[in-house]
């Protein structure tokens, strides 16, 4: 399986990851938790969420390839102007992956 290529969908979560806007009232409350918490530690680091999350994919050497969606010119110069060879931490990383499950990386348990 060593030709197996790995990719990421949604890096960003449907949205969730790259936006700073409180979720919608119905979104399910643990993912409302760990979005105010997640944004909470890239804002106190003065970290992009956008930057963050790319970074992240990037970084894991699981992922061979990642997909992305983008509503506006804006937000993909955005994305392209993102340095793609800075390394976050793992004292930031840790902190942000202690707090995701299973059911909050899948959009389809969010139900």
């Amino acid at each position: 399986m060593s030709n197996c290529k790995k990719y990421a969908r949604s890096i960003f979560l449907q949205g969730v990851l790259a936006s700073k806007e409180r979720l919608k009232n119905n979104a399910p409350k643990k993912l409302s938790k760990f979005h105010r918490k997640y944004h909470q530690i890239l804002s106190d680091n003065k970290i992009d969420p956008v930057a963050f999350a790319t970074q992240f994919v990037i970084q894991n050497n699981e992922i061979d390839f990642f997909l992305f969606g983008v509503e506006t010119k804006s937000q993909l110069e955005h994305l392209l102007d993102i340095d793609s060879n800075y390394e976050f931490s793992e004292k930031l990383i840790n902190p942000i992956l202690e707090k995701i499950s299973i059911n909050l990386i899948d959009p389809r348990k969010w139900s």
